[in-house]
């Protein structure tokens, strides 16, 4: 038995249903980004206005907003980031990454005296929480500079292993 082959009209009657459904499909779509524009604008406008008002106050004493700023800064510096500073989380350099690995290990050391290690999930996440850094992991991130810490464990609960506090703060020279 032979199957029949659609007629050209059966056909064209499938293509304009699916077109049809298709429209209404991307009418919605259409509408539903329109909406969010004019949300997005009325929210760019109210910032636009609001940062308007902050640079009018910021204006009227230059001097005084940068010994402001200046002292920000500093603040920003000494608060939960150890005296290190990372300007542009995006691009980390080796010296600024073996800093960093030191004093989140020390940090916990000094949070924790009873530890043995320090997991490499727990320094992923004071990297995110702490300094905005976002990485698929600990490892991938220190990967040079963990080779000079000894490590236990294995793929899945990985530690950095903490021998003493003084170990630690010898290796800051």
């Amino acid at each position: 038995m032979r199957r029949r082959k659609p007629s050209r009209a059966a056909s064209q009657l499938q293509a304009v249903g699916k077109a049809l459904v298709r429209e209404r499909e991307v009418r919605a779509a259409t509408k539903e980004i329109a909406d969010k524009l004019a949300a997005l604008q009325k929210q760019q406008e109210a910032a636009g206005k609001e940062l308007a008002a902050l640079q009018e106050i910021l204006n009227a004493d230059p001097d005084l907003t940068a010994i402001a700023r200046e002292m920000m800064r500093k603040a920003a510096v000494a608060r939960g980031r150890g005296g290190i500073a990372i300007p542009n989380p995006k691009y980390v350099s080796s010296d600024q990454k073996r800093a960093l690995l030191l004093s989140i290990l020390r940090d916990y050391s000094q949070e924790n005296p009873g530890a043995e290690g320090m997991s490499y999930a727990a320094i992923k996440s004071v990297l995110r929480s702490r300094y905005g850094i976002e990485t698929a992991s600990a490892g991938l991130f220190f990967r040079n500079e963990l080779r000079e810490w000894e490590s236990r464990g294995g793929n899945k609960n990985k530690s950095v292993v903490l021998k003493k506090i003084g170990q630690i703060r010898g290796r800051e020279s």
